[in-house]
């Protein structure tokens, strides 16, 4: 069976006409290693001109595909749809404003050729001194369109659990997390083919958080646990069901040493004072919480220290305790831990 017999590439999309067009004409380019691939547009309901756009290159290019959703889902929902629409061995979900470099497409196709299960085809973030380093790639991929996914990684367990996870930011993560935990590795190129778009792109109405979180929803109108989100805790939930601890608060930490392209390096401290700044307001104390279950010890017992004195343990644990109802066994047994540590700390 030939690569592009078993590669799916799915464009996520919402209300970028402009930017579908761009990432379409790269994809169909003459000099596109993927010109006659089957590329699947996910619409996520937009009301600009992005059906007129895909219409246009439908009328060409027999294998391009549209769904446009019915309503708007979100954009992380929107990549986990992608997942559960895949059908063939590979699946690569893009944005639909990366930026691409085909000069080392061979390797990829080699590595699909060799039953690669996750292969990672972003360095934007991941220097040669990090490429077999199984944190920092955990980190490269929160960029969604930094890996191409077997199939097999990809059951009724994990599909579910992608599902729960769409509020953290990272649902695509769960698959390699589950992954890990089996005993699975990467293969990384020795040099990547995409870039994120928003390195290219810059725009600031791209920068605002309603574009690119709610996109297209209200944001007000989010339950607050989504509305509030940010990027390292929604990082550190994703990684939650790491097996390994050591594995797991190792990803953390650099990630928090890196934040994210926009930030650059930062200390762990800095990236944890940051968020301690931001969740301010007793409701958003469950973000901490999860924040601080996923740390190594001494980073926790620096955001521990904060909770107990911005917040005071009684109210600590009647938001926890009301919160119980909700959790398994093992989650409740970990609050418990934690209020213990808390009146100890207190």
């Amino acid at each position: 069976m030939a690569v592009k017999d078993k590669l799916q590439i799915t464009i996520i999309t919402y209300n970028r006409a402009k930017y579908l067009k761009r990432t379409l004409s790269d994809f169909t380019s003459i000099n596109s290693p993927v010109r006659d691939y089957s590329i699947l547009i996910l619409d996520n309901n937009s009301s600009d001109e992005t059906e007129k756009v895909v219409r246009e290159f439908q009328q060409n290019y027999a294998n391009i595909s549209y769904i446009k959703n019915n309503k708007n889902v979100g954009a992380n929902a929107n990549i986990t749809k992608a997942f559960e629409y895949n059908k063939k061995n590979y699946l690569w979900v893009v944005a639909d404003d990366d930026v691409y470099y085909w000069s080392n497409w061979t390797e990829l196709e080699q590595a699909i050729e060799n039953n690669e299960k996750v292969i990672v085809i972003s360095r934007m973030d991941l220097p040669d001194k990090y490429k077999n380093n199984i944190a920092k790639i955990l980190h490269q991929c929160t960029f969604v369109s930094g890996f191409i996914c077997h199939e097999s990684l990809i059951d009724d367990t994990v599909m579910r659990n992608m599902y729960d996870n769409v509020y953290c930011m990272f649902p695509h993560l769960i698959p390699l997390v589950t992954y890990v935990n089996n005993g699975g590795n990467f293969y990384v190129l020795d040099k990547g083919i995409i870039k994120h778009g928003s390195y290219e792109n810059m725009c600031s109405d791209d920068m605002k958080k309603e574009d690119i979180f709610a996109r297209g929803a209200k944001l007000d109108g989010l339950w607050r646990k989504s509305r509030t989100m940010q990027f390292g805790v929604g990082f550190a939930i994703a990684l939650s069901n790491l097996k390994d601890e050591e594995l797991k608060h190792e990803a953390i930490k650099l990630q928090m040493e890196t934040q994210h392209w926009q930030n650059g390096l930062r200390k762990q401290q800095d990236v944890l004072t940051s968020f301690m700044n931001y969740y301010n307001n007793p409701k958003d104390l469950t973000q901490l919480v999860d924040l601080y279950l996923n740390l190594d010890s001494q980073n926790a017992k620096y955001i521990g220290k904060y909770i107990v004195k911005m917040f005071g343990t009684n109210i600590i644990s009647e938001i926890i305790l009301e919160k119980l109802p909700h959790f398994n066994k093992n989650k409740i047994k970990r609050y418990i831990h934690l209020i213990k540590y808390l009146l100890l700390e207190g």
